[in-house]
Parts: C-alpha cells; sequence; structure tokens
C-alpha cells in the first residue's frame, strides 16, 4: 500500500512524540501490505473500523502515557493508497 500523506504522519508525531513508536510501526507495515478488504486489515491491525465511505478509523495506544489517538483514513484498494484524512489525541 502507497500512504500519500507521510508528511501529515511525521508532523504529527513532532507535535505528540509518544505517538512515534506505534506510527512509524504501523507505516512501515502497511508499506509491505496488499490488503484488499477489512478482514486483510484486522490480521494485522485488530484496532481498525470501517466507518463508511472508503474510511477507516485506527487506534493508537502508544505505551509510555495513558493517551490514545484516533487516525481516520481513506483506503482505495484498487489504487492501493491510503490518505490520512483526520487525527485526534485523547488523553
Amino acid at each position: 500500500m502507497r500512504i500519500v500523506t507521510y508528511k501529515r504522519i511525521k508532523e504529527f508525531t513532532e507535535k505528540h512524540a509518544a505517538s512515534e513508536n506505534a506510527l512509524n510501526f504501523w507505516y512501515h507495515t502497511i508499506r509491505a501490505k496488499e490488503w484488499t478488504n477489512l478482514n486483510n486489515i484486522r490480521q494485522t491491525f485488530n484496532s481498525v473500523d470501517y466507518i463508511g465511505n472508503n474510511r477507516y478509523v485506527f487506534i493508537f495506544l502508544p505505551n509510555e502515557n495513558p493517551s490514545f489517538y484516533l487516525f481516520f483514513f481513506f483506503f482505495s484498494y484498487a489504487k492501493k493508497k491510503i490518505k490520512l484524512s483526520q487525527f485526534s489525541g485523547f488523553h
């Protein structure tokens, strides 16, 4: 899969250092995958949910602090592309 918004992910990790390890792992794992449906994604990441219109939400729980982050992505299986549409952090 190709991630077309890596710059936004990098900017987020600069502001939220606790998310860096989880997002780097997520990024490198996704680049190596060829997903075709939600079940494929869940075999790799069980914290993903489909929310409609080719959009998915991933929940990241960094080990270093009690915060968690929600990342909303648009998946195009045909084009093998993922685009970050929104992210949120909670404490």
